[in-house]
Order: structure tokens, then C-alpha cells, then sequence
């Protein structure tokens, strides 16, 4: 096995196997709940392997600006979608499952799942903005 290939794999399966885990251990049950954190996550994934990945990341970027600010950028993201995940989690999800029936309860419940989406959004749009679009400004 080549250390190409190596990197590779622990590349593709350790990442989204090592936040399964985490996931799974910190939410249990809950985890089948939200699809927000689950988006969230996916991000958290994609921060990681881009990080593990920068190497090739940045030899396959056109725009030379762009190749300069990846690498110390993506390993920020990390942290952004780490924190946009664990609000989700810890502090926004268990508040829209709520019990609470009340016409103010059934609001605060709206805007726990609006806000959710709106951090998954915003960590979506900056991703877009960093790796689409960025990729062609001449």
C-alpha cells in the first residue's frame, strides 16, 4: 500500500467514521431527530477531510489567491462547523423537542428551528462562497 493510497483512505473513512461516532455518543437516540445537526455534521466532515486533504486540495485550485488562503482557512472551518454543529446540538435541538405545548412554547419551537437552518445556511453559503465561487474570480 502506497502512502498515496494510505491517505486516501484515512481521508475518506476516518473522518466520517471518528464524527458517527462522536455523533452518535453525544446525541444517542436524539440523533435521529434533526436533520439540521445532521447537515451541520456533514459539513464538520467535509472540514475535516479537506483538512486532512489540503495538499491536493490546493494543487487542484485555478485561482492563485484562493490557493493561498486555503490552507490556513480550512482548518478554521473546522471549528466554525464544530461550533454551528454543538449549538445545534447542545443548546437548539433539545429546546425544539420540548414538551411544551403553549402557544409560547410552540414559538419558541419555530424559532429554535428556524435558527438551526439559518446557521446550516450560513455555514453552506460560506462553504459555497469559499469553494465555488471563489474558485472562479479571476
Amino acid at each position: 500500500m502506497t502512502p498515496e493510497v494510505l491517505a486516501y483512505w484515512l481521508a475518506g473513512i476516518c473522518p466520517p467514521a471518528v464524527t458517527w461516532i462522536l455523533n452518535m455518543t453525544l446525541r444517542g437516540r436524539a440523533a435521529l431527530l434533526s436533520s439540521a445537526a445532521d447537515s451541520a455534521l456533514l459539513f464538520l466532515v467535509f472540514d475535516g477531510t479537506a483538512a486532512i486533504s489540503i495538499r491536493d486540495l490546493v494543487c487542484n485550485t485555478p485561482n492563485e489567491a484562493v490557493r493561498a488562503l486555503l490552507p490556513p482557512v480550512v482548518p478554521a472551518l473546522i471549528f466554525v462547523s464544530m461550533a454551528i454543529w454543538m449549538i445545534i446540538v447542545r443548546w437548539l435541538e433539545p429546546r425544539m423537542t420540548a414538551g411544551d405545548k403553549t402557544a409560547q412554547g410552540r414559538f419558541h419551537q419555530i424559532l429554535c428551528f428556524l435558527t438551526m437552518w439559518w446557521l446550516v445556511i450560513f455555514n453552506a453559503y460560506g462553504h459555497y462562497f469559499l469553494f465555488a465561487k471563489a474558485f472562479h474570480v479571476a
